[in-house]
């Protein structure tokens, strides 16, 4: 009776061997498709929902492709079966206790032969990252600063330590790491098991990622061969952690590349908008900054000056001309601007109706309401417009967006109400 095959377990994958292979043989030792979930109910007049994509997990062999773990993101590839020569993408690489479980959307005939091939350029990013964050910690760990987590972001990732780094201790380490860089330690990676024939079915192989006399650590992940395939480490800014511990911003290898490029577009566009040289590019952007703060603050006193003199101008109504319907609108105004009216009219008698309003076609909009007819006029508007809001002694609502004409019905309405 032939033996059952099995698959190579996850610490002795050929990817962990030699994470350098871009291509690799191997064969299909199972391959089960995954339930799709129930259909959700089709609403009344709505089309059918289209059918859920099928989703396969296929165990190899041995393979190339990572799967998730240890702080590091998945591998992608395809799979290409060679005698059809069917390729299919491969999306997604999990563990199943200590199997490699490769995700597609389509099926594979279990025992046939395939070529694995590796998207080169996000593995290479990862281990830039990976390894990267192996060397920084090994710097901090010089400094009794251990890492206590760290998380591999699409753009930027970030490293967790106990304390807030000095700038004088960036400085110094940003210089110590990228030394290392240049120096192009060697690194290898140790199987201290490795005469031993048993494996434990939870741990798996344990594999120990030395940066060469530098760091010594367990690690499932991928790595550079050394330490000047990393290129260059960036160190950004920190921020608060939990328990005040801080994270520390970083990115590694050709991120950064990609990262000094954006940040170059974007200080050109700076220094194009506020016509300055680079020199004196901070300076001038603080004092934008301040003046627009100065702007701001004028715009607030003035726009609370008109709202007094349109409160004054509506109590004169009252007072003068016996109206019991006011309204006033202001297109440029927030709500800040009618809650400032409001509060200057202060208690108006039982039988005033108040209405004001703001927004401009196209853009959001606040309206207060006041008086006896509070519900008729809300009312009245909510068929104009989609209004939201409620309230107890006034109605305040907002209009997500002022449609086409909508303002002018408004205003009509109200001409008509105040006769």
């Amino acid at each position: 009776m032939s033996a059952v095959a099995r698959g190579t377990l996850v610490g002795a994958l050929a990817c962990q061997k030699d994470a350098y292979l871009k291509s690799f043989s191997s064969t299909v030792l199972t391959c089960t498709e995954i339930p799709a979930p129930p259909a959700s109910k089709k609403k009344k007049g709505a089309a059918a929902p289209p059918d859920p994509t099928p989703t396969y997990k296929i165990e190899l062999q041995d393979t190339i492709l990572f799967p998730e773990g240890g702080g590091q993101p998945c591998d992608f590839g395809e799979l290409v079966e060679t005698e059809s020569n069917l390729k299919i993408k491969v999306f997604d690489v999990q563990r199943e206790n200590l199997k490699a479980i490769h995700y597609t959307h389509s099926p594979l005939t279990v025992g046939s032969n395939v070529s694995v091939n590796l998207d080169w350029r996000r593995r290479l990013d990862n281990m830039q990252q990976h390894t990267g964050q192996h060397l920084l910690s090994a710097i901090l760990d010089k400094r009794q600063l251990p890492t206590l987590s760290w998380n591999m972001g699409e753009v930027i990732n970030y490293l967790e330590i106990p304390r807030k780094l000095s700038n004088d201790e960036i400085k110094e380490i940003s210089q110590e790491v990228n030394d290392q860089i240049l120096s192009n330690c060697s690194i290898n990676v140790e199987y201290p098991d490795a005469n031993n024939n048993e494996v434990n079915e939870e741990k798996g192989i344990m594999r120990v990622v030395h940066i060469g006399d530098l760091d010594a650590n367990p690690c499932c992940g991928t790595h550079l061969l050394s330490t000047g395939h990393i290129k260059a480490i960036v160190l950004l800014n920190q921020f608060s952690g939990k328990a005040g511990t801080f994270r520390i911003n970083f990115i590694c290898g050709d991120r950064t590349i990609n990262y000094t490029s954006q940040l170059h577009e974007t200080t050109k566009k700076l220094m194009n908008t506020l016509s300055v040289n680079l020199e004196d590019l901070d300076l001038k952007a603080s004092q934008t900054v301040q003046n627009l703060k100065k702007i701001q603050q004028r715009e607030n006193n003035l726009m609370k000056e008109l709202a007094s003199l349109k409160a004054n101008e509506l109590k004169n109504n009252i007072k003068n001309n016996d109206k019991k319907f006011i309204w006033a609108y202001r297109a440029d105004a927030e709500l800040d601007f009618i809650n400032n009216i409001f509060k200057e009219l202060g208690d108006l008698s039982d039988d005033v109706n108040l209405v004001l309003f703001t927004g401009e076609t196209g853009g959001n909009g606040a309206i207060i309401i006041s008086g006896p007819k509070t519900n008729e006029i809300a009312d009245k508007l909510k068929t104009i417009t989609n209004l939201r809001g409620g309230g107890k002694g006034k109605f305040q609502g907002k209009v997500a967006e002022w449609g086409k004409s909508e303002i002018d019905q408004v205003l009509a309405y109200l001409e008509q109400e105040k006769c």
